[in-house]
């Protein structure tokens, strides 16, 4: 091979090297932008689903419902709590098991707190419990034309099963009736036949008989 020859061969080999390099840039450029399509489109459809946004809502509803909760222990049920324990409030309430000293703090059982956390549970599931059947009955008076609408739908559909099995019932029954007709017509006639080829046999014997 001359020397033309290898440098001939050397620049296509590099040429081909080098689209080698771009196929992969372009392939990768492809790839990638496919997975960001892929990854904007699962995101949008993850973002904009029904239970998404409920889980949203609830959780922006349980956020202020524990606001609310905590107000009204807080500035409602503390003070009076404090007025019946002569000032004391809720949360100060504790059973004392070492008195503090200058080397360790105190150490307590804080019943107070404990007691103060339950109150808020059962406030919670409380006003939960009230405004879920509040909201049941809102939404159950706006959608009383859909159940009644629904309920009339589903009579429909009974009234129609109804009709389709008394039609099916009734075609079961004339076609059993005629198959009966049938039947009977059929050994009607073989008993017609059977008469008419015993007087056939008769008539002949009659006729052997004259001609003896």
């Amino acid at each position: 091979m001359g020397k033309a020859d290898r440098e001939v061969l050397e620049q296509r080999i590099a040429e081909g090297i080098e689209k080698e390099k771009e196929e992969t840039k372009r392939q990768r450029k492809k790839r990638l932008k496919k997975e960001s399509k892929e990854f904007q489109t699962g995101f949008k459809k993850f973002v904009t689903r029904g239970d998404v946004m409920e889980l949203a809502i609830a959780l922006a509803i349980s956020t202020a419902f524990n606001r609310i909760v905590n107000g009204i222990v807080e500035w409602v049920l503390t003070p009076l709590i404090s007025i019946m324990t002569s000032g004391i409030s809720m949360s100060d309430w504790r059973y004392i098991l070492s008195h503090a000293t200058e080397e360790k703090s105190e150490i307590a059982i804080k019943y107070g707190a404990l007691i103060e956390v339950t109150l808020d549970f059962f406030l919670i599931a409380l006003m939960l419990y009230i405004i879920i059947r509040v909201l049941t009955r809102i939404r159950n008076r706006f959608h009383q034309s859909e159940i009644e609408r629904a309920k009339a739908e589903e009579e429909r559909k009974k009234e129609e099963a109804r009709i389709a099995a008394e039609q099916a019932a009734a075609q079961t029954a004339a076609f059993e009736a005629e198959k009966k007709a049938l039947r009977e017509e059929f050994f009607e006639n073989a008993r017609e036949e059977n008469r008419i080829l015993a007087e056939i046999r008769d008539s002949l014997k009659q006729l052997q008989n004259l001609k003896a």
